[in-house]
């Protein structure tokens, strides 16, 4: 039933635009393009493992003392994070940088609002002092515009690419099919004398 509603036309297209989108599907397993998000995420960590590296030092070799200085160099550099702050074991900012979100205990990889209002990516990482706990370090990123989106939303900016590839390339098949299956008509190749006489002997 569906056949005979659908032309050959269409479903030759439907087929062409199914294939391309399987393969396209089959990239990210093969690592031939990249996860927006991942790569956000990877970044973030390494980011953050470097500033708590940098920080235990200064701490183990001076106290306190220079935290200020180094938080606000790296935030004045790296245009992705937006603050930074050092908490100590008792839970208090010893130093900070930007706009920091004030609370305490926000989660890890979080989605928070920052002390001016607009949403950042929450990330945090134990400090240690001569092989002890001594706080964290917090860091506030960019979020990532897939980030910034729910529902609906997300998804058809997720799958953005994928709909315009199909959308596209559904509409050059179709015409290009159109054109090859009126070329490949084998009414067209039979002389036009014979196609009178074969109509002449049919009547």
């Amino acid at each position: 039933m569906i056949r005979r509603l659908v032309s050959t036309r269409f479903q030759l297209t439907a087929g062409l635009v199914g294939i391309l989108m399987l393969a396209w599907a089959a990239t990210p397993l093969m690592r031939l393009r990249g996860d927006e998000d991942q790569l956000a995420r990877t970044h973030r960590v390494e980011l953050a493992e470097s500033l708590a590296l940098g920080c235990s030092a200064v701490i183990q070799a001076n106290g306190n003392a220079g935290l200020q200085g180094l938080l606000d160099q790296l935030v004045a550099r790296n245009s992705k994070l937006v603050s930074a702050a050092v908490r100590n074991a008792g839970d208090r900012v010893t130093a900070r940088s930007g706009p920091h979100p004030g609370k305490s205990g926000l989660a890890q990889g979080s989605l928070v609002r920052s002390e001016a209002g607009f949403p950042v990516h929450f990330q945090k990482v134990p400090l240690f002092s001569r092989g002890k706990p001594s706080g964290q370090i917090e860091i506030c990123t960019v979020p990532t515009e897939h980030e910034l989106r729910s529902g609906i939303s997300r998804f058809l900016y997720s799958t953005r690419l994928e709909l315009f590839l199909a959308s596209t390339c559904f509409v050059l098949f179709f015409i290009y099919l159109g054109f090859m299956l009126r070329q490949l008509n084998p009414s067209k190749t039979v002389p036009s004398r014979v196609r009178t006489a074969l109509n002449s002997l049919t009547e």
